[in-house]
């Protein structure tokens, strides 16, 4: 509250030097006129034989002109130092003044003296330069009061005195007059404070706003920066977590340590895909969701989906099919990833929501299409169903249904808004029926483009072949470096570790590798650094160019093509299993032998 009056007390000055220095622009601009009519008054004067009066008006307008340009420019040489302000006002209330004194030695000398046209005219001059003058003079002060009663009193004395111009008739006018034209220049005042003061105070507002601008995406950009940190840091763990659990489950288990591993696994993932979602929104918030087109199948997308909760849905009692029409096209064009990442919320959703009956996968093609290819995927349970209230919120991020503290079901609420926002950047649609107690039915129509053919995909041919070589592991965390040592091993791939990118650097001085694994972030030297300084060595040497597949936990951001401009070939997201590793160092190793 203190602060307040303060402000306040900014605001008012900062109106006082705008209503200056606009008085002081609008008198300059009127300077050239004021010397016109003053020579038009001393030609009067010279015809009707006042030479001395003519002069002396002649003579105060060119001062006047000239003193106009001399305050406008001190006022605009010192725009921040509001000190200036209170002496310019007093100077210009002076200059009001002095200025008043043209029409009053016009009134005492010239305006007698003169006759018929003259008289015309002089009372025209002495009209224009009140009328124009008090426009600005009185946004100053006390300027106007100066301004005008000097010369109004000389025409109202004059007219009751000197027999040549004796009109009480017009004195009586006078007051008249200056009272009018006061109450007009106050209103006139009064609009143009009130304009200044709103633009003023607009522009406070803008700039409080383009900092609160600033601040916000500071704000996000810490926010960003620390959704990618908490990546790289939750992210490397897991590795080992995943990739340690893989190698297990490869072992002889009990079937009590099996349980448990799996129990192990469901778990970690289950903690991957809070994560994910996480991650997946803020990118998307971002702006930094990127979409691939590639040649996919329908069938293996949904049949991949169907395979990964077929075993959460048998436990819990559930039948889990799909149908596909035939009439869809075998292979299309389209982004398999995020498609299956859309499946698959949709399909957990409703095998989490779902106690007793069936889940079914349909895929369609919609009738209406035309020019392109639209595939409708259904997703349809016998669950709980949801509540035509809740229906509109559906999408909304961190959206739960249920918001109890007692609620039956966990989950982040982004699953659906995140599924959202990829459909409808594929430029599809997503739709909800439902009925409480009966189930329901989700919808996603995406246009996709078919493709003729049944060539097999680079990606199963490649899964496919024998792997073989040397690997220069580059990995500081230990626990990783032991769990992806021996996920290589199991592959049949020889492999040489280094904890940092300096020792990476030692180990090629004196070996050659035919594939290198390289984390991103490690100390001593990481590995963006490592990969330029290989790629310097192999142009300085004319030696050939060795592979390089990044291995990073960070997933913000334009990671992969910060990778690429390093110098490195691909791109591995931590963690990642032993068929996800293998299906990334299949291009590299697969003819190696």
């Amino acid at each position: 509250m203190a602060e307040t009056p303060a402000a306040d007390l900014r605001v008012a000055a900062q109106v006082r030097r705008e209503l200056l220095r606009t008085a002081l622009l609008e008198a300059w601009d009127g300077a050239l006129p004021l010397v016109f009519t003053a020579a038009v008054l001393a030609w009067i004067a010279w015809t009707v034989r006042q030479p001395v009066a003519g002069a002396a008006v002649l003579a105060i307008s060119i001062v006047v002109a000239l003193w106009r340009a001399l305050m406008l420019r001190r006022l605009l040489a010192a725009e921040s130092r509001a000190a200036q302000t209170v002496p310019t006002e007093r100077e210009f209330g002076i200059h009001a003044f002095l200025s008043g004194m043209i029409a009053t030695l016009t009134a005492a000398f010239i305006y007698p003296a003169s006759s018929g046209i003259h008289v015309a005219l002089v009372i025209a001059a002495f009209a224009a330069m009140i009328s124009v003058a008090t426009l600005y003079i009185t946004l100053v002060g006390r300027a106007l009061l100066y301004y005008l009663l000097p010369q109004l009193l000389a025409f109202f004395v004059v007219s009751l005195v000197d027999p040549r111009v004796y009109s009480p008739l017009f004195a009586l006018g006078i007051p008249v007059f200056y009272l009018t034209l006061r109450r007009a220049a106050q209103r006139h005042r009064a609009a143009v404070e009130l304009a200044i003061t709103r633009r003023i105070e607009t522009d406070a507002i803008n700039v409080a706003l383009a900092q609160a601008k600033a601040r916000a995406e500071a704000a996000s950009v810490a926010k960003t920066q620390f959704l990618a940190n908490m990546s790289h840091e939750i992210r490397t763990p897991m590795t080992g977590v995943l990739g340690a659990l893989g190698l297990v489950s490869s072992d002889e288990l009990s079937p009590q340590q099996r349980e448990l591993v799996e129990i192990a696994t469901s778990s970690s993932e289950a903690l991957l895909t809070v994560l994910n979602e996480v991650l997946d929104f803020a990118k998307i918030e971002a702006g930094n969701l990127e979409l691939v087109n590639e040649p996919l199948r329908i069938h293996a997308v949904v049949a991949s989906t169907i395979k990964l909760f077929a075993p959460l849905a048998q436990r819990r009692g559930l039948t889990l099919t799909s149908d596909i029409d035939p009439a869809v096209p075998i292979r299309v064009e389209g982004d398999a990833a995020r498609i299956r990442q859309v499946l698959m919320n949709l399909v957990g959703n409703a095998v989490k929501f779902t106690e007793h009956g069936a889940i079914t996968v349909r895929v369609h093609r919609a009738a209406e299409a035309t020019t392109a290819t639209t595939v409708v995927f259904e997703v349809t349970d016998t669950g709980i169903g949801i509540p035509a209230e809740a229906l509109p919120e559906l999408f909304a991020p961190f959206h739960q249904v249920d918001t109890s503290d007692g609620r039956r079901f966990g989950g982040t609420g982004l699953g659906l808004v995140i599924s959202k926002r990829l459909v409808d950047a594929m430029g599809g649609g997503i739709s909800v029926e439902s009925e409480p107690g009966r189930g329901s039915t989700f919808r996603v129509a995406l246009p996709l483009t078919e493709i003729a053919g049944e060539a097999e995909s680079t990606t199963v041919a490649a899964a496919r072949a024998e792997l073989a070589g040397r690997v220069l592991l580059v990995e500081d965390n230990a626990i990783n470096r032991e769990t992806v040592h021996a996920m290589l091993r199991a592959l049949g791939i020889g492999v040489v570790a280094a904890e940092h990118g300096q020792e990476a650097l030692e180990r090629l001085a004196g070996e050659s590798f035919d594939l290198i694994l390289m984390d991103c972030q490690m100390p001593v030297m990481d590995g963006f650094s490592a990969t330029r300084e290989i790629r310097e060595r192999e142009r300085a040497r004319l030696a050939p160019r060795t592979p390089i597949i990044a291995v990073t936990a960070h997933a913000l951001g334009d990671d992969s093509e910060r990778c690429l401009q390093a110098g490195m070939d691909a791109y591995l997201a931590k963690p990642f299993t032993r068929d996800q590793l293998r299906e990334a160092i299949t291009p590299w190793l697969a003819d190696s032998r």
